[in-house]
């Protein structure tokens, strides 16, 4: 569950996301939507505690998450899957490298990577690409690298901040069946986009962001500015 409580972000004197009241039950798959330098970016990184708000309260799963101690961030976070329009690999680390260092950075015991790291590659049908580094592999292909990575620790959240952005038509919606699967799963799924063919068939809630206010809030897909 999150909950944004008139919640106001500003940078210097721009407020870039004012008096922002909604609610996400666990479970749901949310696309937020608006043009750009509406507040999208603002809105997702005050839900991963990136940023923290001027005024008002962002609560996850019942905590106020702007009370939040440095030490209890970190604990915080990995109920979080994030995954970039830019894919954000590890150059230097294979695939399969990449996906187990999800797992390393919260201490898992390395027999615990060589099983379930296997798993993860399946589940999003690149097995076959362990050994191979990101150069080396489509756009498409490192994005499903990056889905891999942000589910490794079986968040509660996704967090997609334009999956599709750098990827062809038939790609995207590759991409977008994988975080459908995952949300089939109980993972929330936030997904910020541009896309309005995606939106529209995916005929999801929808919540449109312009001017820093939500001005609409949807169930079935169709308010995209």
């Amino acid at each position: 569950m999150i909950d944004f409580k008139n919640v106001t972000k500003a940078y210097d004197d721009k407020i870039v996301l004012e008096d922002a009241t909604l609610h996400i039950d666990d479970g749901e798959f949310v696309f937020i939507v608006g043009p750009t330098g509406a507040g999208k970016s603002t809105l997702i990184k005050l839900i991963s505690r990136e940023i923290e708000p001027d005024e008002g309260d962002i609560i996850v799963d019942g905590k106020v998450i702007d009370d939040l101690s440095n030490r209890e961030i970190p604990a915080f976070r990995r109920q979080i899957g994030m995954v970039f329009q830019d894919f954000r690999l590890l150059p230097n680390l294979t695939v399969y490298e990449n996906v187990a260092f999800a797992k390393e950075v919260v201490h898992s015991p390395r027999k615990t990577i060589k099983r379930i790291v296997p798993q993860l590659l399946a589940m999003v049908d690149i097995e076959d690409l362990a050994d191979k580094f990101p150069d080396q592999i489509s756009g498409g292909e490192q994005q499903r690298v990056a889905i891999a990575r942000a589910i490794a620790n079986n968040p509660k959240y996704i967090i997609a901040d334009e999956p599709t952005g750098n990827l062809d038509g038939e790609t995207a919606w590759a991409i977008m069946d994988l975080l459908a699967q995952i949300n089939r799963r109980g993972t929330t799924v936030v997904m910020v986009t541009h896309a309005a063919d995606i939106v529209e068939r995916m005929n999801r809630r929808v919540i449109t962001i312009q001017g820093g206010r939500i001005i609409s809030d949807v169930k079935g897909g169709n308010a995209y500015v």
